[in-house]
């Protein structure tokens, strides 16, 4: 029992709010970060709704973040929304995650040329993981069944293409590294995987005014 005092005496209990109401979290899990995203995550289920966005003293995190983060933190916000907004919302979020790309794509396939070759690999190595987000975002959307302009059913014919699309380019990409090509990757930034992402954002511009549409009727 001392032992539990002096645990939560360290920090003062930190502000939590949920869609920007003030939540009052049980006493034994004030200082637990994973307890109280868990609290959170109850609350909004009540209301029929989801958690969308978890922050930690101003900081995106994860459910796998808290894992990790530690017990002083002096505020958390959570945001939640409702299933029938969670498809048109993941769709912009990929959207716009999509069009960030694009840019950065377009600012690559130049600088692989001018940048000595740890630079060059550092370039897309960065870039890599990236690619996956809008496509796993979709996915979500899919998987939950949620209704979206384009259906579930054309969306889930359409992403395994986008994923075997995806992994033929980025195959050829990392031969052009292997080889330490510089223009050939350039190339291959520029006529392959500009393209994609070309694609994909046509596509998910459809998904986003099919959804504004079923959304104002």
């Amino acid at each position: 029992m001392h032992k539990l005092a002096n645990r939560l005496a360290r920090t003062a209990p930190a502000l939590v709010t949920l869609d920007g109401q003030p939540v009052r979290i049980p006493l034994l899990e004030q200082h637990n970060l994973k307890a109280i995203r868990a609290h959170i995550e109850r609350l909004a289920a009540a209301q029929e709704r989801v958690l969308f966005a978890f922050f930690v003293d101003g900081f995106a995190a994860s459910a796998a973040d808290v894992e990790s983060m530690g017990e002083n933190f002096a505020s958390i916000q959570a945001s939640s929304i409702g299933a029938g907004d969670l498809g048109g919302q993941m769709i912009r979020v990929a959207r716009a995650q999509t069009l960030a790309l694009q840019v950065r794509v377009e600012a690559a396939q130049w600088l692989v040329l001018i940048n000595d070759w740890p630079i060059v690999e550092r370039i897309w190595w960065e870039l890599a993981p990236d690619f996956k987000a809008p496509i796993l975002g979709l996915g979500f959307i899919r998987d939950l069944g949620v209704s979206t302009g384009e259906t579930t059913g054309d969306l889930g014919k359409r992403l395994p293409a986008h994923w075997r699309e995806l992994a033929t380019i980025q195959h050829v990409i990392e031969d052009r590294l292997a080889n330490r090509d510089p223009i050939g990757l350039s190339s291959a930034l520029e006529y392959r995987l500009g393209p994609w992402l070309s694609q994909l954002a046509y596509y998910l511009a459809r998904m986003d005014e099919a959804e504004g549409e079923g959304t104002s009727n």
